[in-house]
């Protein structure tokens, strides 16, 4: 559904913006534990702006996940700053 797009988004912006993945693992059952429970590894220097977003985009609970509408409206793609 549209909640696993915006998490699938979410990822490939983590990958853009960082240059490596927010998770990995060995395995299948690895890489779930990490997504389950692994803080995201956002680098220290990360501008705070995007960190939000990813962040929004990759809350793990799908109830408070940021919808599409949400990520097109955040400060992000207003430039603010």
């Amino acid at each position: 559904g549209k909640a696993q797009d915006v998490w699938a988004l979410g990822v490939t912006a983590f990958v853009m913006a960082f240059g490596y993945l927010p998770f990995f693992g060995k395995s299948r059952w690895e890489l779930t534990e990490q997504v389950l429970k692994k803080p995201l590894p956002f680098p220290v220097d990360a501008d705070p702006v995007t960190v939000d977003l990813i962040s929004m985009m990759l809350q793990r609970d799908i109830l408070r996940r940021c919808s599409m509408q949400e990520v097109l409206r955040h400060a992000f793609f207003r430039g603010v700053r």
